[in-house]
């Protein structure tokens, strides 16, 4: 009887760590609040105002005439996707983000005033997220100083002087996946930016696509860059170094890239199609224009060349999709394995996100149940098994 009592309450201990552990996760997804503007505020400053960090701003559709300071971890959210106008009536920066783990999702955010006035301007903070939002008709659609890991992604950019600023030290920030046209610039990244991967956006009709101006170690990947009127892809200074640019579409531009007294970026797998000027170099600017043998460099479509040979000094009979003759830009700056035909774009996949934290508590929680409580289940059946047993066996 009592081996029975012990069975059943292992059993109910087995039970409640499993409730428990989805208790947690599921308290840990919901224990922010949701405060409706204009139903529970009338602007959403006064929303902002009320919340508490964690807490979400929903905000219904209408034109809000407001300059925000956001200066509490919370989102901010249009309920239904770019109808809720944040418009700063030509003055000042729209949206003010000085709080760490802010998220600005869904909006139009237009009108800011001259002079470096924002859509929205991230200072000295880190981990933000604007999202799915449209930005036009300001001095900057983003811009960021001295702020690091904030995701610029998914939102449309256009009629604005510049698109995305990256300005003042920043590193780790990432603009992904947006679309930039009718912009004075796409993107730029000057003052010491650093770390910062622009990929997969879609950047045209721009003066210029992407401008890196005095920054370092930071990778312009997988976009596609057209029918811009200056340049696809500009490098400017003698600290615009260690720059990576691979796997971008460059075509119809007037200029494919101009590198003006910039050195030592690696330039490799980018299409340069039918622009009025493919590459121009100037100054003290040695770069590295392919990667090793059979890796290659990038497609040029103005070099017509054969493909007889292959090897590392293209003199072995055997067609390798490598132009037998280099890309000479000047002296300094030659791509040794041109590709013949376009180079094939392949884009890293990305994992999508998932509550982590709550997944990895569950999982422990069974992982513990399973090795403490289980045994004692099986061990306590054997030993009663055997009792059984005994009784049974003949006088």
């Amino acid at each position: 009887m009592d081996g029975n009592r012990l069975v059943i309450f292992d059993m109910i201990l087995f039970l409640l760590i499993i409730s428990s552990s989805s208790f947690i996760t599921m308290s840990t997804l919901e224990d922010n609040d949701t405060i409706e503007v204009p139903t529970h505020y009338a602007t959403i400053q006064e929303a902002i105002n009320a919340a508490s960090p964690g807490d979400i701003i929903l905000v219904s559709s209408g034109t809000y005439y407001e300059h925000l300071i956001v200066n509490k971890s919370i989102s901010l959210k249009s309920v239904n996707l770019h109808e809720a106008i944040i418009d700063g009536n030509g003055t000042g920066t729209v949206i003010r983000i000085l709080e760490q783990n802010i998220r600005i999702e869904g909006f139009i955010i237009q009108n800011s005033g001259e002079l470096m006035g924002a859509g929205a301007h991230v200072l000295d903070t880190n981990a933000s997220v604007i999202i799915g939002n449209i930005f036009s008709q300001c001095d900057v659609g983003v811009r960021v100083d001295t702020s690091d890991y904030t995701q610029i992604e998914e939102n449309v950019f256009k009629n604005n002087k510049v698109g995305v600023l990256l300005w003042y030290h920043g590193q780790g920030n990432i603009v992904k996946n947006n679309t930039m046209k009718d912009n004075g610039e796409g993107v730029r990244l000057g003052a010491y930016s650093s770390g910062t991967k622009v990929n997969g956006n879609t950047i045209f009709r721009n003066h210029n696509g992407v401008y890196i101006d005095n920054s370092w170690n930071n990778t312009i990947e997988d976009n596609v860059i057209y029918e811009n009127s200056l340049d696809g892809i500009y490098l400017y200074g003698v600290i615009a170094l260690d720059n990576v640019v691979r796997r971008n579409n460059i075509t119809e531009n007037r200029g494919g890239i101009y590198v003006f007294i910039s050195k030592e970026n690696l330039i490799y797998h980018n299409n340069f199609i039918n622009n009025t000027r493919q590459a121009q170099v100037l100054g003290d600017s040695p770069n590295s224009w392919n990667l090793a043998y059979p890796e290659a460099g990038n497609h040029w479509s103005n070099h017509v060349v054969t493909d007889l040979y292959r090897g590392f000094y293209q003199n072995v009979t055997g067609s390798d999709g490598v132009g037998d003759v280099p890309y000479i830009i000047d002296q300094d700056n030659i791509d040794r394995y041109p590709f013949v035909s376009e180079f094939v774009q392949v884009r890293d996949e990305q994992t999508p996100y998932t509550p982590l934290v709550g997944i990895l508590l569950v999982l422990f929680m069974v992982g513990i149940a399973t090795l403490v409580i289980m045994p004692r289940l099986l061990l306590r059946r054997k030993g009663r098994e055997y009792e059984q047993d005994e009784v049974n066996q003949p006088a």
